[in-house]
């Protein structure tokens, strides 16, 4: 176990194993009959470099045409169970992933809803979540990065079409991800 330092803080943890990097960002649009303009969806392609799986974590490392293959069934996916959503944003390296799905914008207070992928094989994709009460872990650091960085945009934009033509750079969201110490800084008590 890790020890506290003299005035009581973590020291940052930095996993050698943990070399994050966003490959590509795809933003889409789905029409609806219930939101306006349609639904955004901001897809993520990232991969985990350094573990010595690249046909696993990498993005690189996978077959020509899986990034497309994967895209198309998880629009499918979104459009079914997440068609009322204004914005539904996917972290998705190649083996694991998250949906984001974003609520009214307009409301007091907008929900984000976090669901885990159950699995990524294109063949079998599912947002299914196991039980209710079972939240999706939302501490990977692609994971925090996306959300911060879409969540910025998504409270900056005045409209959907906004949102969906923001400018999205993927060089800041890769050296905000690769800090050290990303996730336990972010809970970090002063």
């Amino acid at each position: 176990m890790t020890e506290a330092t003299k005035d009581g803080k973590m020291p940052p943890y930095v996993s050698p194993e943990f070399e994050g990097r966003t490959d590509d960002i795809r933003v889409s649009r789905i029409e609806s009959d219930k939101i306006p303009g349609g639904q955004v969806v901001v897809i993520y392609f990232n991969s985990i470099g350094g573990r010595g799986k690249p046909e696993v974590f990498e993005w690189s490392g996978q077959e020509a045409g899986k990034m497309d293959e994967y895209e198309a069934k998880l629009l499918a996916l979104i459009k079914e169970e997440f068609g009322d959503y204004p914005v539904v944003i996917a972290s998705v390296p190649p083996h694991a992933g998250t949906l984001y799905a974003f609520g009214n914008p307009n409301a007091q207070q907008s929900e984000v809803n976090p669901y885990k992928l159950a699995t990524l094989h294109v063949s079998d994709m599912s947002a299914k979540q196991e039980s209710a009460d079972m939240p999706a872990l939302i501490g990977c650091p692609q994971d925090l990065e996306v959300l911060a960085a879409e969540t910025r945009l998504w409270l900056k934009a005045n409209t959907l079409e906004d949102y969906a033509n923001a400018s999205r750079d993927s060089n800041k969201i890769r050296a905000e991800m690769n800090k050290p110490n990303k996730v336990s800084g972010m809970f970090q008590v002063e």
